[in-house]
C-alpha cells in the first residue's frame, strides 16, 4: 500500500502538468493500482517460486517498499518543493475551525485586533 500511495501521488503529480486534474488523479490511481499489483506479484513470486516463508518475504518487500518511497521522496519530491517553495513563499493556508463553536468564536466580528 505503500509503494502504491507513493508511485501514485508521484504519478498525479507528473501528469498534471501534462492534463487535466480529473484525468491526472485518475491515472494516478491507476498507477497505484499496478504498484500494488506488482508488489503482490512480487510476493506470489517469491512465496511460490523459491518457497520462501510469506511472513519473511512479506516483511522483505514492506522494506523494500520503505526504502525505495523514501527514496523517491528525497529524489522527485523534496526537489519538486524546493522550487515550488521559492514561487509561492507568500502563500498561506487558510485557518478553518474545527467545530461549530469555534467557528462562531473566530467569526471577523469576535476577533479582535491586536
Amino acid at each position: 500500500m505503500l509503494a502504491g500511495a507513493c508511485l501514485g501521488f508521484i504519478a498525479s503529480l507528473a501528469f498534471g502538468q501534462i492534463m487535466p486534474f480529473q484525468t491526472a488523479l485518475a491515472c494516478g490511481a491507476i498507477v497505484a493500482i499496478i504498484a500494488g499489483f506488482l508488489m503482490a506479484s512480487l510476493h506470489g513470486w517469491l512465496s511460490i517460486t523459491f518457497m520462501t516463508d510469506q511472513i519473511v518475504s512479506g516483511t522483505v518487500i514492506n522494506i523494500l517498499a520503505v526504502g525505495v518511497t523514501s527514496f523517491l521522496r528525497r529524489e522527485i519530491l523534496l526537489s519538486t518543493e524546493a522550487a515550488r517553495a521559492r514561487h509561492c513563499a507568500s502563500f498561506r493556508s487558510p485557518a478553518y475551525p474545527i467545530s461549530r463553536s469555534s467557528a462562531r468564536s473566530s467569526s471577523p466580528a469576535n476577533r479582535s485586533t491586536c
